[in-house]
């Protein structure tokens, strides 16, 4: 409960006047990553946005944002709803990952 609650803080502090430009759902199967590519042509600028993964025996979701030279600024592991709030530092294309680092799959 404790984490919902720092997730609907963290909302109501960096994401209440954000208008949301996308909304991306997407599956992330055992052992798949998801890449996105998000281009910042001027500073400053700041990253930002939520997510939202059902973690469970299935999921183990890692998420990265990682810097034009390759410098991860943005790391969160097995956490289910996270807020993004990052300085941008460089121009240039940050990669955006989410990854599931589970390998086996609870299938029926």
């Amino acid at each position: 409960m404790a984490h919902l609650n720092r997730f609907l803080t963290d909302w109501n502090k960096y994401l209440d006047d954000i208008k949301l430009d996308i909304f991306v759902n997407f599956p992330l199967e055992a052992g798949e990553k998801k890449v996105f590519l998000l281009n910042v042509d001027k500073l400053p600028a700041i990253i930002r946005g939520a997510y939202s993964a059902t973690i469970d025996e299935t999921n183990n979701i890692v998420f990265n944002i990682v810097d034009p030279k390759g410098v991860p600024i943005f790391v969160k592991s097995y956490v289910a709803e996270v807020v993004i709030y990052v300085n941008a530092t460089r121009t240039g294309l940050y990669t955006i990952e989410f990854m599931n680092e589970n390998v086996h799959c609870v299938c029926s």
